[in-house]
């Protein structure tokens, strides 16, 4: 049900979408045998085998823009806020009235920081145009992590704004849902579902599509 959840999502945002299966170094048969000596618990097959290692496909967005790549840069800047410095402070030390009032109130997506990444090319002779953003919500984030901590590692979503050869922006970021989705928490990947939607809405906005 959730693979087909996630296929009509991706159809009726119109994405162009690539399924990337990231190569496991152990075989499934060989994590089912671990697992089973271990009763199927997570933490018995870790303490049994320190290194657990499972495959993950994960889908690729990339959204073509016909604007240029400072238009849509300055498109996305204006329309994404920067995150509120006070926000985490204030979650750090258990305000749960402020998180209630980011969550009804507040953006459901902010910019935690931004990179210039092609930059760096400046010492192969020639720099690019290529912001690397980190874009989510911190209230968000906690919705997922409470249940699987290892959610953390993909919050906040990483999103890549490119120039192309002649001159355009294009986006480029792994579907939310695809990644999240490998916890099999009902509960996380109803969230990445809806971030797939709201990162798609943004982006979409800012390239003008």
């Amino acid at each position: 049900m959730q693979n087909i959840r996630m296929r009509n999502l991706i159809t009726s945002l119109g994405l162009c979408v690539v399924a990337v299966a990231v190569p496991s170094l152990v075989s499934a048969q060989q994590a089912t045998v671990a697992a089973a000596k271990t009763g199927g618990n997570e933490e018995s097959t870790v303490k049994s085998s320190p290194r657990v290692i499972k495959p993950l496909f994960v889908k690729h967005v990339t959204i073509f823009s016909k604007r240029s790549f400072s238009e849509v840069q300055e498109s996305l800047e204006k329309s994404v806020p920067q995150l509120d410095p006070t926000l985490i402070p204030a979650l750090y030390n258990g305000d749960m009235e402020r998180a209630r009032e980011h969550e009804e109130k507040g953006p459901k997506l902010a910019i935690f920081s931004h990179r210039n990444h092609g930059a760096l090319l400046a010492i192969t002779g020639r720099k690019r145009n290529t912001i690397h953003y980190e874009i989510g919500n911190p209230v968000t984030a906690s919705k997922m992590t409470r249940h699987n901590l290892g959610a953390a590692l993909y919050a906040p979503l990483r999103v890549i704004l490119r120039e192309d050869e002649e001159g355009r922006g294009v986006f480029e970021y792994d579907l939310p849902s695809s990644f999240f989705g490998q916890f099999g928490d009902e509960r996380i990947t109803t969230i990445g579902l809806q971030l797939d939607a709201d990162l798609n809405a943004v982006l979409s906005n800012a390239a003008g599509i």
